[in-house]
């Protein structure tokens, strides 16, 4: 019995012995969780980023209807839309509204890091079958803030790009480029001028691009809808990991789709035939004039002069 009792009481303290060692490695790993878990938010106080809706707006369902252009005018995704005043409006965006919480950047608490926005325009899917004179960008605006000037930096590039290679930043072509100041703002839309020509059958690349706003403090998040768009919507972020254009889908936003328009002209022709003069040399009876807007469309105008 005793001889029993000597074998039993050294193995219970070795179950005693590897019990406590169990409880104080797990003491220990909870020690480094917290510890861990200490660090990321030490990273996220030191400026450390990630892609993120916007900190200050709840994610809503309420629709605002921009008002920028009459109630007239309709924008339709993946038409060129003939305006009153004879220029057109082009863009992937099926509604103009401008939802609060819905779009996404690269930043930390301490502000936005580079971010670029971008949409490819294929010009012959809108039946544009001229050059496209561009004279200026709508883009949308969730919430701008900046701290500091009450307005931040901003550029709009337009660029042309084959479909045959990959969309990379070096396959792109730039024909235009405007930079601009972004007054604090939210829920609208800001029209950028600026001046490019994209030639027929081109695919159109608009990039809104805003630079790193840490150092003041300056926060910006582009103007989105749920609402549909004809093609992807694009971001750029290095400091995310993101150095090429790549679909918002592929990171887990498939409903953010940026509000973007492209307004523009197109490249016109004139012809006039049937020319008839006087003795005088100076009068033109019978003259034909077939105007071409570049858009498929034609015009004759048939005038007489004595």
């Amino acid at each position: 019995m005793v001889r029993m009792l000597t074998k039993i009481i050294p193995s219970f303290w070795l179950i005693l012995l590897l019990l406590c060692n169990l409880v104080q490695a797990q003491s220990f790993a909870i020690l480094e969780q917290d510890s861990q878990v200490q660090n990321l938010s030490q990273q996220i106080n030191d400026g450390k980023c990630s892609i993120s809706r916007n900190p200050n707006a709840a994610m809503s369902t309420e629709k605002r209807e921009m008002g920028k252009r009459n109630a007239s005018s309709n924008i339709e995704a993946s038409k060129a839309v003939q305006n009153p005043n004879g220029t057109i409006t082009i863009t992937h965006s099926a509604t103009q509204n401008i939802i609060a919480g819905n779009s996404v950047a690269c930043c930390s608490g301490l502000g936005h890091t580079d971010n670029s926005y971008l949409r490819v325009f294929d010009l012959a899917t809108f039946g544009i079958i001229n050059d496209l004179n561009i004279y200026s960008v709508d883009i949308g605006i969730e919430s701008a803030t900046a701290p500091v000037a009450g307005e931040q930096p901003a550029t709009v590039n337009l660029y042309t790009w084959d479909p045959a290679d990959p969309f990379t930043f070096a396959n792109l072509t730039l024909i235009g480029t405007a930079p601009m100041s972004v007054a604090d703002q939210t829920l609208t839309i800001v029209n950028v001028p600026i001046t490019a020509t994209a030639p027929e059958n081109s695919n159109l690349v608009v990039e809104f691009f805003i630079p790193n706003g840490q150092t003041d403090g300056n926060f910006l998040f582009v103007g989105s809808n749920p609402d549909g768009q004809t093609a992807p919507t694009y971001i750029v972020t290095a400091d995310c990991g993101i150095p090429e254009p790549l679909d918002l889908v592929a990171i887990g936003f498939p409903d953010m789709h940026l509000v973007m328009n492209v307004n523009g002209f197109f490249a016109s022709s004139v012809h006039i035939s049937g020319f008839v003069k006087d003795t005088n040399n100076d009068a033109i009876e019978g003259v034909a004039v077939a105007f071409s807007n570049g858009g498929g469309n034609s015009y004759n105008k048939c005038n007489r002069s004595l």
